[in-house]
């Protein structure tokens, strides 16, 4: 396409001349691409196609799956390009409501010019020659996966995202970002799950969500994987997923404590799945060896996404930690023990920093384990997820046997009597 080679070579010759000045100006940028957007008929509503962002990790792709459905029952005439990172590709490979589905990666922490050319090319061989009506951007927090510039450079004649001033840390590192939109948006106040601020993107368009829950898709091939890998392993005990890891260390709890615990589940007859990445292989040993005898499979780097996902549609509850596993369990619609961080007593803890406000497992029974307290230094720091450290601290506070109970409290619930 001839718009698209021409934008092309415009984009290089600023970048050329952004490097040699070793110096990049968003406001500079917008003002340079704007009249090439108008002149090439990029800023004219010419067709019915939509362009979604959502460069982010497991976590927050398993939080927009509700979104996607509701943004195709709004718009059931449009073609729906979404844009993923490599790692969320296989989520949302097999998405039914969307068209197509492409994959971008830029590393945080990047300056902005070093992620132009990438940027550039990408929209080149991809984007530009669909002639985007609309670029959705559901992240609400900081854009360090350059999102809102990628959004920007896909010539979207609407582009309506979060407003960098939703909080003040947002507003420190992504200054500038409200040019990259059309319309920047802020959300209510009151409203501080992630789920609610994705669907709340759609609201902000003048339309009423019908259904907020949450989905996950995979194929016959990932549930007979499934099936094969959990081959032989007693199929008459509930199944219970066990997710050891964390992004962060602080958001992991001792796997010993949890080994602790679950062995006094084990004695109930339960069976255990251990899911996670290579960088609990040592913690998935360590829990193997110490259960007893024939009560665990270890999964760990042995399943990716899209199989997992097959495995928890097994599964009758998920105990673990905060990560993108869980949150993937209360999406299938299992149960939920999750282990947190965060202490209770964080009562400043609000919002923003709230991982537990934030990120509570949506739409499931859930009970989540937190420290009473918080400990020093993290008791007067005000810090998301509440734990400011670099390793398992606060979060160790959560006794073994708070587990145990909160798992016969889950039990009693799901069998019709008191509690959860």
């Amino acid at each position: 396409m001839e718009q698209a080679r021409r934008l092309k070579a415009a984009c290089d010759s600023y970048i050329r001349r952004t490097l040699t000045a070793r110096q990049f100006v968003l406001a500079d940028f917008c003002a340079y691409m704007e009249p090439l957007f108008e002149n090439l008929g990029y800023r004219e509503d010419r067709g019915k196609r939509i362009l979604v962002i959502r460069l982010d990790d497991v976590t927050d792709v398993v939080l927009t799956t509700g979104f996607w459905r509701e943004l195709k029952a709004i718009y059931p005439d449009h073609k729906i390009t979404a844009v993923v990172s490599p790692l969320t590709h296989p989520l949302m490979e097999l998405c039914p409501y969307v068209d197509e589905v492409l994959e971008f990666a830029a590393s945080p922490g990047t300056a902005l010019q070093n992620v132009l050319e990438a940027a550039v090319l990408f929209c080149h061989r991809f984007l530009w020659r669909h002639r985007f009506s609309l670029c959705l951007l559901p992240r609400w927090d900081a854009d360090e996966s350059f999102a809102l510039l990628l959004g920007y450079l896909s010539g979207a004649r609407e582009r309506i995202g979060y407003s960098e001033g939703v909080y003040p840390g947002k507003a420190a590192r992504n200054p500038g970002y409200d040019a990259l939109l059309t319309r920047p948006i802020m959300n209510p106040p009151q409203m501080v799950h992630e789920v609610e601020r994705n669907f709340y993107l759609l609201q902000s368009l003048g339309y009423e969500v019908q259904d907020d829950s949450l989905e996950m898709w995979y194929d016959d091939q990932d549930k007979l994987t499934a099936h094969q890998l959990l081959r032989n392993f007693g199929q008459t005990q509930p199944l219970i997923v066990v997710g050891l890891g964390a992004k962060f260390a602080r958001r992991r709890y001792p796997v010993a404590k949890y080994v602790a615990a679950l062995k006094h589940i084990a004695t109930a007859g339960a069976r255990f799945v251990l899911l996670g990445g290579n960088d609990v292989t040592l913690e998935g040993r360590y829990f193997v060896g110490n259960m007893p005898r024939g009560s665990v499979i270890n999964l760990i780097g042995q399943a990716y996404l899209r199989v997992m996902t097959a495995i928890l549609a097994e599964a009758s509850l998920y105990i673990g930690n905060d990560n993108g596993i869980a949150h993937m369990a209360a999406a299938s619609q299992v149960p939920v023990i999750m282990v947190s961080c965060e202490a209770w007593e964080k009562t400043d803890n609000i919002g923003v920093y709230s991982r537990a406000e934030r990120f509570f497992p949506w739409g499931v029974p859930t009970i989540m384990l937190r420290p009473k307290r918080a400990l020093e230094p993290c008791r007067h720091t005000p810090f998301e997820g509440g734990c400011c450290t670099a390793m398992p601290h606060c979060i160790t506070k959560v006794e073994p046997g708070e587990i145990v109970a909160a798992y016969n409290e889950m039990v009693d619930y799901l069998r019709g009597g008191r509690g959860a």
